[in-house]
């Protein structure tokens, strides 16, 4: 989908350690000692409840839900026994009223106070390529040309190699021999994100969503490649980032309606029938805005009705 997975993990690993480093040492100053024995079961269960009453997918909902537990706690520090109760019974409440969380998905941010601000024609073309596994030639100097504005039919048997061409061109595996050019830029070499970054999307013949993720989110991870915000500003939310993300949130759903996916944009993607997988890969191929979008069987598995739904 364009993003460098790798660097991203890193990232997240790199900020969770920092800002846990940064509670250690905070933990450690107050209390002057850091031992095992003060991290118990109840300890557990406060970071757990501060998380959850603010909300799974918000900082400022978790830092509100640990402001609010701390004076809590305060209050009831002479009433040790009630306190696990009314925790309980706070939880109870709401995963039934409110299960994203005080917060949600929402962030508080500054802006909310209105503080913050081919040369020869061809789009893709293939040059003999071959790609062997050990002993086995998968494909054998497969040769191809795609120009901009045309719609082109790879046919096969199975095992004939469609795929393995896919997968080529597309940067999951180098080709052993030959070579790609896509938008007069030599991709063969190239890592998948770079080849979408590119400009070159595809669906897979095994559909490969962010099965946990909600639909609309699958489609927004997709559009995240065009955002011009930076980090620090995805952080702080302050700057572009809100109204780019207002942005890629109207243009997600604007693309699910077209797929007739719009109303169960915040379901989870797992969720959804087999058929309805299979429409929500192509919306989320198509929100990288590419150039070239490859589809390797985008039907299949699908029974007559759903196939008629999707060329609908």
């Amino acid at each position: 989908m364009g993003i460098d997975t790798t660097k991203y993990k890193v990232m997240a690993f790199t900020l969770g350690a920092a800002f846990a480093g940064t509670a250690g040492v905070l933990f450690s100053h107050y209390f002057y000692i850091a031992h095992p024995a003060s991290f118990t079961f109840m300890r557990s269960f406060d970071i757990l409840t501060m998380v959850v009453l603010g909300g799974l997918g918000s900082m400022t909902g978790a830092i509100t839900g640990a402001v609010l537990l701390t004076f809590i706690s305060a209050y009831l520090a002479e009433y040790p026994e009630w306190r696990m109760i009314i925790y309980s019974i706070t939880l109870i409440v709401l995963m039934l009223r409110r299960p994203q969380g005080l917060f949600g998905n929402k962030e508080l941010s500054l802006k909310m106070f209105h503080l913050g601000g081919g040369k020869d024609g061809a789009l893709l073309k293939v040059n003999d390529i071959s790609m062997v596994f050990g002993g086995l030639r998968a494909v054998s100097n497969f040769s191809m040309e795609i120009k901009a504005g045309e719609l082109i039919g790879l046919i096969g048997p199975n095992g004939a190699g469609k795929t393995t061409a896919f997968n080529m061109i597309t940067g999951v595996y180098t080709p052993t021999e030959g070579e790609i050019m896509f938008n007069g830029t030599r991709t063969s070499g190239k890592k998948s994100y770079q080849v979408t970054q590119l400009g070159m999307a595809r669906t897979f013949q095994n559909i490969r969503l962010f099965s946990e993720l909600s639909v609309i989110d699958n489609v927004k991870i997709a559009y995240n490649m065009h955002v011009k915000y930076t980090l620090g500003e995805a952080i702080a939310r302050v700057g572009r980032y809100f109204s780019e993300e207002d942005e890629i949130t109207k243009k997600a759903l604007e693309l699910l309606k077209i797929f007739k996916l719009e109303d169960k944009a915040y379901e989870t993607a797992k969720n959804l029938p087999y058929g309805e997988q299979r429409r929500l890969e192509i919306a989320r191929a198509l929100a990288t805005e590419p150039k070239l979008l490859l589809l390797d069987e985008p039907a299949a598995g699908m029974n007559p009705q759903e196939t008629k739904e999707l060329m609908e």
